[in-house]
């Protein structure tokens, strides 16, 4: 998670940051809606790591955020919120 956080910030220039348990929420609810999916990978010398992914659901939303289909999110707008509203009206 530390990875996904660090580009965040960095993309943002530091003006979006979350801790562990908003991110796997925030996550666990985009899997919710189908917009991400996640794996598990194994790991002998500690504990497993989770792998993130867009599903095909999650790319067209996407897809309709980057062309302008949908307005940018303000900075106190709950994301999640936004996703499951632009996955209804994609349907």
């Amino acid at each position: 998670m530390q990875g996904v956080k660090e580009r965040m910030e960095a993309l943002s220039s530091g003006m979006v940051t979350a801790d562990d348990k908003s991110m796997y929420r925030a996550l666990r609810r985009l899997e919710d809606i189908e917009l991400v999916r996640s794996t598990t990978e194994k790991n002998p010398k500690g504990p497993d790591k989770k792998n993130f992914g867009l599903t095909h659901r999650g790319m067209r939303v996407l897809a309709a955020y980057i062309s302008g289909y949908v307005q940018p999110v303000h900075m106190n707008s709950n994301v999640v919120e936004l996703m499951e509203e632009i996955v209804d009206e994609t349907k």
